[in-house]
């Protein structure tokens, strides 16, 4: 396994690159694209974890506080990252809150946990240290964690893998870790239960306000069900689509568009990040109510603590009609 030193040179050796053109400005590690071409290497050959980290509640740190102090910010964080990492590792910055780390040789998910949590305390505790005592701000960071085998996945699937497992944990409370798992690699479950049992297993374990979010595959399973059910039922179920503006600010979003509008919703409506620009919002009726209610609130949310250079428009339609 190339150390990062190794790795510098060969990248500058062929290309003519300088050291500044590889690495963040801000911040000292590895920039996008020279993250980039150091993990397609490492996911050809190299066995460690992958931990994609995100700030939680960032975006309120630059609203309060201003961008210079945000910027701080992130250098406080990419600093505390750097602490935890060795000679071998590899961290890189993929976006404006966002880091990568690759762990050479560790396998133990316990390990990243760990990681991932004195991160989240550390941030905070500096944080305050730096912008006051009385900083009130949730900030923290979540963290999405996957093996790397050398089987030559590409990085792009193992970047993708990541970040749906960051955004399984930011969809259920942030500050925390979830390490991403094939099904098929999973240990299976007893095929044996009794009835008490089963609410346990398939319930929430945490009942969170508002809407539910959902990922592709879950998404997938709810419509199809709708689907079925609007075809035996007098409920009407509306679908809205929703698209963002491409905005100034390197972010995701639809996740900011999401992370807004689903406390603000009904416990039985669905949210579903269809992409980086769009979101999809399934609309469970009430019987004495409008189907715009829903939406309605959402745009306003969206109005109050979004950003203000992206906007949003919105198709609706019935699940029981052909065309929005």
């Amino acid at each position: 396994m190339k150390t990062i030193e190794s790795i510098f040179n060969e990248m500058t050796h062929k290309e003519g690159l300088t050291e500044s053109s590889i690495t963040d400005a801000m911040t000292g590690v590895l920039n996008k694209g020279a993250t980039a071409k150091v993990m397609k290497e490492i996911c050809d050959s190299g066995q460690g974890m992958i931990l994609l980290l995100d700030l939680d509640s960032f975006k309120s740190v630059n609203d309060v506080y201003g961008l210079p102090m945000g910027d701080k910010v992130l250098v406080l964080f990419a600093e505390l990252i750097k602490s935890v990492t060795g000679d071998n590792d590899i961290v890189g910055k993929v976006g404006g809150d966002k880091f990568i780390i690759f762990f050479d040789g560790l396998t133990d998910p316990y390990t990243i946990k760990d990681k991932t949590e004195y991160l989240c305390n550390g941030i905070l505790e500096a944080a305050k240290k730096l912008l006051g005592e009385d900083m009130n701000i949730p900030l923290g960071c979540s963290g999405g964690a996957l093996y790397v085998n050398g089987t030559g996945e590409s990085y792009k699937v193992l970047l993708a893998k990541a970040d749906s497992a960051l955004y399984r944990i930011k969809q259920n409370g942030k500050h925390g870790c979830c390490v991403y798992e094939n099904t098929e690699n999973a240990a299976s479950e007893s095929s044996m239960i009794g009835l008490d049992n089963l609410r346990a297993v398939f319930g929430e374990e945490v009942t969170k306000r508002g809407a539910i979010v959902a990922d592709k595959d879950d998404f997938r399973v709810i419509y199809q069900f709708l689907m079925r059910f609007v075809k035996n039922s007098n409920w009407d179920i509306h679908m809205a689509l929703f698209t963002l503006s491409e905005g100034t600010e390197d972010i995701d979003y639809a996740d900011r568009f999401v992370e807004i509008t689903a406390p603000r919703l009904r416990s039985s409506d669905v949210v579903f990040k269809y992409n980086e620009d769009q979101v999809i919002m399934l609309i469970m009726m009430v019987r004495n109510e409008d189907h715009t209610i829903p939406i309605h609130r959402a745009m306003d949310a969206w109005e109050s603590e979004g950003l203000s250079d992206v906007s949003v428009s919105y198709v609706v339609g019935s699940l029981n009609e052909e065309e929005a």
